[in-house]
């Protein structure tokens, strides 16, 4: 990504998406692109076995309707 763009799509991860959930700056994801998705496997990470915790609460009000299945094709690469 160079200074001044986007990137079209962005895919997070558990740990980036955790810890900008701790420090209250989920925000900066929809800076950076144009769609954000959490792939479902991240998502039961971080929100379903995370249940109870601040952060996941905040993850899944801000994320609940970004939450994408993994293509099987790309997943086995």
């Amino acid at each position: 990504m160079t200074s001044g763009t986007r990137e079209v799509r962005l895919v997070v991860d558990a740990s980036p998406l955790i810890g900008l959930a701790k420090i209250g700056r989920l925000g900066l994801l929809e800076v950076l692109a144009e769609q954000v998705v959490v792939p479902r496997a991240v998502w039961r990470e971080v929100v379903e076995a995370g249940l109870g915790r601040p952060e996941a609460a905040v993850i899944a009000g801000a994320f609940a309707g970004k939450v994408e299945a993994g293509d099987p094709a790309r997943v086995a690469a």
